[in-house]
């Protein structure tokens, strides 16, 4: 094993690490995810109204889009003592994740870097930079888009039934949110696996024209996993599978191409 500066060419200045040096090294860069988590998370925890506001607006754009306010549909209970802090406890979590994210990805580069060379660095950093940067905008389509029109849609549906009432549980909302959040990003990294499975000879344009039929299925059957159980929120994350696979299989293409050169 190698320690380098991780920018620096190969032939730059390197000493040997022990098995114990290693494990020092990875202790204490866990140790520093950690706290930076434990700081984002209880900090988070003096701002929780706040953050109650914001987990609650893709609702309100709902109502606001059928002209109401959203007390007029939902009406939040709790069911013991424990739940309006669990909640938020749940709120802070996923929030506070979203915001270390960058330091447990440098981290974890600065830990793997020196003993790789200057070209899997450099492929390295392009699948961590763009493997977040797609995470992160599926996140944020997910929020902005296709929750507001998820809710909506279920928000009119429940209006329709005469005599029911909405008064939903904040855990049950928390998990919905976080379920098509995570969802979106997960499936936005579809190009980043695509171009990876190419580079190694796993998949080729030629098998992805052939089962094209077969991707398209996939798609619509995570579409419906990831989405609550409403046609419009499917129809958004599907769409944008779509255009992802597009996009992937571009990709795969230019990682054949390098592959028939470099053979």
């Amino acid at each position: 094993a190698l320690l380098a500066d991780p920018l620096a060419d190969d032939g730059a200045d390197q000493r040997t690490m022990s098995l114990g040096d290693h494990l020092t090294e990875l202790s204490r860069r866990l140790w520093v995810c950690v706290l930076a988590f434990l700081a984002v998370f209880i900090g988070g925890m003096f701002f929780y109204q706040e953050l109650w506001s914001a987990i609650r607006l893709p609702l309100r754009w709902a109502a606001a889009s059928l002209g109401k306010p959203v007390e007029e549909y939902v009406h939040f209970q709790w069911l013991g003592p424990l739940d309006p802090f669990l909640a938020m406890a749940r709120v802070t979590l996923f929030g506070g994740f979203l915001l270390v994210l960058p330091i447990l990805v440098y981290e974890l580069w600065m830990f793997v870097a020196p003993g790789l060379t200057r070209r899997e660095r450099q492929a390295l950093v392009t699948i961590f930079t763009a493997g977040s940067g797609l995470f992160l905008l599926g996140v944020a389509v997910a929020f902005f888009l296709a929750l507001p029109v998820g809710l909506q849609w279920l928000l009119w549906f429940s209006g329709t039934l005469e005599g029911a009432v909405n008064q939903w549980t904040l855990d049950y909302y928390l998990g919905f949110v976080t379920l098509v959040c995570v969802g979106f990003g997960l499936a936005f990294e579809t190009p980043l696996v695509m171009y990876a499975l190419a580079r190694v000879g796993l998949i080729g344009p030629q098998g992805l024209r052939r089962y094209w039929r077969h991707a398209i299925l996939l798609i619509v059957v995570l579409a419906a996993i990831f989405t609550p159980p409403d046609p419009f929120t499917q129809i958004i994350l599907a769409s944008f599978l779509l255009v992802l696979y597009g996009i992937g299989y571009l990709l795969v293409c230019s990682a054949a191409k390098k592959r028939l050169a470099a053979d």
